[in-house]
């Protein structure tokens, strides 16, 4: 298997004659850290009797929970040095659905402030 976030378990064993067995192929722990994005992973099953190998192919997609409001952003305007048309907006972050979202801003001009509602962000 060429995943960290799969399982396999049995990982090994030997079938007699006719017999069949059960393999589960399950999430492991390590999926939970990875990033959005979709991922592939194939398992490789093989007969030791004959060399022939049977392979199945497993795709995990992880999507973004977080839905921003307004999604199209922020427009103020005024003449050069004011007053302007508004001075503060307020954006919504919603659907976090894990017990902690890591919010993290990026590069600012000087004239943008960024501050976080304190009850709801970090709860």
């Amino acid at each position: 298997m060429d995943a960290p976030w799969l399982s396999v378990s049995p990982t090994n064993g030997t079938l007699t004659g006719d017999a069949t067995t059960n393999v589960l192929v399950s999430l492991d722990d390590a999926a939970s850290n990875l990033f959005v994005g979709d991922y592939t992973a194939q398992v490789t099953l093989t007969n030791m009797s004959t060399g022939m190998q049977h392979y199945r192919s497993f795709t995990l997609q992880i999507s973004d929970p977080l839905t921003l409001s307004p999604a199209a952003g922020f427009e103020f305007g005024g003449s050069p040095s004011g007053p302007f048309n508004v001075d503060s907006e307020a954006l919504s972050v919603d659907q976090c659905q894990s017990s902690r979202c890591g919010l993290e801003r990026g590069e600012l001009p000087a004239w943008l402030s960024v501050f976080a509602d304190q009850r709801a962000v970090g709860a």
